[in-house]
């Protein structure tokens, strides 16, 4: 299982506090402890924890999940399981991407944004999970065998560096056979080598352009 001082750091913290944090759980992203066909020892018991590196730095996997070009993907994002919804962190909010990479996530097309309120239902208090989310897939992403679909969070609130991010290893079909896609890149935040977001009480952020300054587009390809 894969344990660092700083996973166990934050899940001291998060005892203390009786919020555990969220993941990306379908599709099975890599090291999911939902995973079926994963064994124990495969298994991210600490997914739900802040990224430090790319992909949580697990390698590329077995493809999970066929994603079709130009339909829409219902994305589900939970807290572990020994944790009951109610004890699962919003965090406030916070900046959602969704992209593609065909070089082992290192360079990401965004394609799907949820800006500002992810994680979190979008009700004036922004203290209720919001856990399902309907992600729309390119029609013109390029086909491939073995592609990463990435996802990250940078949330509103939280202890520093507080970025969430899961990898899915994913075959596309529907697609172009050859070429390239153009989306945006995706913005780190709250993540090693990347600044902090500044805090704020959910809603809209009050510093979004100090986000979105930094998107520009990116191409990527098998």
């Amino acid at each position: 299982m894969r344990t660092t001082l700083f996973s166990i750091l934050g899940l001291g913290l998060l005892a203390s506090t009786g919020y555990s944090h969220m993941y990306e759980a379908f599709p099975y992203p890599r090291g999911s402890p939902d995973n079926p066909k994963l064994s124990v020892d495969q298994k991210d018991v600490n997914i739900h924890t802040p990224a430090t590196s790319v992909c949580r730095g697990h390698p590329a996997a077995d493809v999970t999940y066929n994603l079709k070009a130009g339909e829409t993907l219902n994305v589900k994002v939970k807290g572990p399981s020994s944790a009951p919804p109610s004890a699962w962190a919003t965090h406030k909010g916070g900046h959602c991407q969704w992209g593609i990479s065909y070089d082992d996530g290192k360079t990401v097309a965004v394609f799907h944004r949820q800006d500002n309120t992810c994680g979190v239902q979008d009700d004036g208090k922004f203290d209720t999970v919001r856990t399902d989310y309907a992600v729309p897939i390119p029609k013109d992403l390029v086909n491939s065998e073995h592609a990463v679909f990435v996802w990250s969070w940078a949330a509103a609130q939280g202890g520093p560096h507080e970025m969430f991010q899961s990898c899915v290893d994913v075959s596309i079909s529907g697609g172009k056979d050859g070429g390239s896609y153009t989306g945006d890149n995706l913005v780190y935040r709250n993540f090693p080598g990347a600044p902090d977001l500044a805090h704020w009480n959910g809603g809209v952020d009050p510093n979004f352009g100090d986000f979105t300054k930094d998107i520009h587009p990116v191409t990527v390809s098998p």
